[in-house]
């Protein structure tokens, strides 16, 4: 279920039972908080009607750049920062192949030795 729907759904039970009866306080304050994240998201452009939730706030990446330094490594392949040293630290990922050092010394992941150490090649 979407977060869409999921909103939706708390929304139209909330507004069923405003008109009709009164309302336990625990329920009370579930719509109240509903209608907070309703306004929050719609302020903040999160809720879009034309994409899922995930995909309107998910950080777009250029996949142009063969190698990109740890932090926007983590971003595109889940690996924590400290894992990928781990990775470096054990030799699992060999410097020339997966990582270079760049001239000014940082670590640079290279993304497509990356992608071919995940399938093993």
């Amino acid at each position: 279920m979407s977060i869409h729907t999921m909103i939706r759904s708390a929304t139209d039970y909330c507004l069923h039972l405003l008109p009709s009866r009164p309302m336990a306080k625990g329920m009370h304050d579930a719509c109240i908080v509903v209608g907070r994240v309703i306004c929050t998201l719609k302020r903040t452009t999160l809720l879009d009607a034309s994409k899922p939730i995930s995909e309107s706030t998910r950080p777009q990446h250029a996949t142009t750049a063969r190698y990109v330094l740890l932090h926007l490594a983590m971003e595109m392949t889940g690996y924590t920062i400290k894992a990928m040293q781990r990775k470096i630290e054990r030799g699992e990922w060999v410097e020339g192949k997966v990582w270079i050092r760049a001239p000014d010394g940082r670590v640079l992941i290279s993304i497509p030795d990356f992608e071919k150490w995940v399938e093993g090649r």
